[in-house]
């Protein structure tokens, strides 16, 4: 034995690590030419682990392995060396099974239709794989499931994971899963066996994958955004990305592109295998101009990748990536921001009436700018975000999954707005006059200095004109929201994600959200009815997951703690515009992760 291999021999690796090397093996076992580079490639990183680790030692050919085991080898040495080989199992596995063929072959899946649970409590939401039907599901419990579409048949199960929506990355060949928790970090599992292939600690999430090169895209806790070369099992700083890029879309075309970035710059980057790894090279650096830009979702490659749509609160942007520009469709205020990919030049999108309970599917035509009503009930639920998949998932007491909609007589957006915001301003005028009629009848009302909590002068703001009386408030608070395992940075403005499950009310409810720090909220309905959701905060906060149910930001007031002097002003500012509406509950906690509400 050489040196090398009785130090193995005698210090050697977790059985986690072995298990990842027998499992790469087998997933090569068809291919002898390519495990045999795999084989060359894990035996020179194990005789580094070794030389590595035993650099001040000696082992001589007459030391046993008993002897070298007695050796003082440096113990976070091999720590530190059995991370880097599960790491190189774990994405040459990964690159091994986004080179095979779709799991199940894509094929057209027709109108919506019922996805069954399964084992699931419900679904929650999904993914569904580009090039593959193929898709994964989430319950509120966190439970998975990897199904066949559109049947939903079960292929496998995926093990319980506290995730924040969305919280999954399929493959577009639908093999691999990667499922983003909210505390430690990515594990990826092969999709048609559930079993796990290589699992993150550092608060990593897939960007992207890149299918030709077999390697995919992920940003680090830190926010370092990196290359995974599932070929050599290396990982490498992506060179032209910009640190804590958050949005990306992958361009297809021959080259294939991944346009990467912040909110508002952007830049569309092509990526070559060359001797040393993968290079990539930015083909121009675009800017989205005027709006808010990318407020949410990731953009979605339109009109055979000359274009993509993102969501860009209240409205709808576009930004073309052959000449630079970029602009926004005037989408709100009776349509939302969600959409779905019907085609290449045609979305889904989805208008609420002023009732806020009733909602519509139109198919809306990008090109000429006209939406036209379709044969999706609006009250399946809400869309769910399955990125540049064409095809619609909506999620309610069930979810459902279909590409085919069947579309009536189309007409201006523009002139279906400007409708509704004439129906809002005479509302608004009938709110204001019944709002005088009751102070005028009420003497407590009219006198100069009335107490604004009297029953008789509480009439709730305009902005909630609409939702119904008997709703119930419930408010949840929080400081500032969990940080990751192991960060102790302060002082960051970054969002943190909070999760709130809305369980099944008998009545509406008007939900509350409050933060000192900003704050991602992932409303997760489970049955409930949220008829409007009031949004304060001393830093600004967004919410996902209410599709296009009413937001108000009311202000900057925040209360983590019941009965404080920040609880008392929390609860005017709300009931300011709640008026006689009743005030189930308050949850609160200084660093918060999860909350329910609801269930009565």
């Amino acid at each position: 034995m050489s040196p090398a291999e009785k130090i193995n021999a005698a210090f050697p690796v977790p059985t986690d690590v072995d298990a990842a090397h027998r499992r790469l093996m087998t997933l090569l076992s068809d291919n002898p030419k390519a495990a045999d580079v795999a084989r060359t490639q894990a035996d020179s990183l194990m005789t580094l682990r070794a030389l590595n680790c035993a650099k001040a030692l000696s082992v001589g050919r007459t030391d046993s392995v008993a002897t070298v085991k007695a050796m003082p080898i440096d113990r976070r040495c091999l720590q530190d060396q059995d991370k880097q080989l599960a790491r190189y199992y774990g994405v040459r596995s990964i690159g091994v099974l986004l080179a095979r063929p779709p799991l199940r072959p894509r094929s057209a899946v027709g109108a919506l239709s019922v996805l069954p649970r399964g084992s699931l409590a419900s679904i929650a939401y999904g993914t569904v794989a580009r090039d593959a039907n193929v898709a994964v599901m989430r319950d509120i419990t966190g439970n998975g499931a990897v199904v066949e579409l559109p049947n939903g048949s079960p292929i496998a199960q995926l093990p319980r994971a506290q995730t924040g929506e969305p919280g999954s990355r399929l493959s577009p060949n639908g093999q691999v899963a990667a499922i983003n928790t909210m505390h430690t970090g990515t594990s990826f599992f092969e999709a048609e066996t559930g079993n796990r292939v290589w699992e993150t600690t550092d608060g990593t999430r897939v960007l992207t994958w890149l299918p030709e090169l077999a390697s995919f895209i992920y940003v680090t806790r830190d926010g370092m955004v990196m290359i995974a070369d599932g070929q050599t099992g290396q990982v490498s700083p992506h060179q032209v990305a910009e640190r804590n890029s958050s949005f990306v879309a992958y361009v297809p075309g021959n080259p294939a592109r991944v346009l990467v970035g912040s909110s508002h710059v952007l830049r569309l980057v092509e990526h070559a295998r060359v001797a040393n790894g993968i290079q990539p090279n930015v083909v121009k650096e675009l800017r989205i101009t005027g709006g808010q830009g990318i407020t949410s979702g990731n953009p979605v490659p339109m009109a055979a990748g000359k274009l993509v749509v993102f969501m860009s609160h209240p409205n709808i942007g576009w930004l073309n990536l052959e000449d630079g520009t970029s602009g926004m469709w005037k989408t709100a205020p009776y349509f939302g921001t969600q959409f779905a990919k019907l085609d290449e030049t045609h979305l889904l999108i989805t208008s609420v009436e002023r009732n806020r309970l009733t909602t519509k599917n139109w198919s809306f035509d990008i090109a000429v700018g006209t939406v036209a009503p379709t044969d999706v009930p609006g009250n399946l639920g809400l869309t769910v975000d399955i990125g540049d998949r064409v095809g619609v998932m909506k999620r309610g007491q069930e979810a459902w999954f279909g590409d085919a909609v069947i579309v009536g007589d189309a007409a201006p957006m523009e002139q279906l707005n400007s409708a509704y915001e004439l129906e809002v301003q005479l509302e608004k005028v009938r709110a204001q006059a019944e709002t005088e009629r009751l102070s005028a009848q009420s003497p407590t009302g009219a006198r100069l200095g009335a107490d604004p909590n009297a029953p008789s002068a509480r009439v709730m703001a305009p902005g909630l004109g609409d939702v119904p009386r008997d709703a119930h408030v419930h408010m949840v608070g929080v400081y500032e929201g969990m940080r990751d395992a192991g960060s102790s940075a302060r002082g960051s403005r970054s969002a943190r994600t909070v999760r709130v499950v809305v369980r099944n009310s008998s009545k509406p409810v008007v939900l509350v959200l409050s933060s000192y720090e900003p704050v991602n909220w992932s409303v997760v309905n489970a049955g409930g009815r949220i008829a409007a959701v009031l949004l304060s905060g001393y830093h600004q906060s967004e919410v996902f997951g209410i599709g296009n149910t009413t937001v108000l930001r009311i202000g900057s007031a925040y209360a983590y703690a019941a009965g404080s002097p920040e609880y008392q002003r929390l609860r005017q500012a709300v009931t300011q515009y709640t008026g006689p509406m009743e005030i189930r509950s308050f949850q609160g906690k200084y660093a918060g992760s999860d909350f329910v509400v609801g269930g009565s």
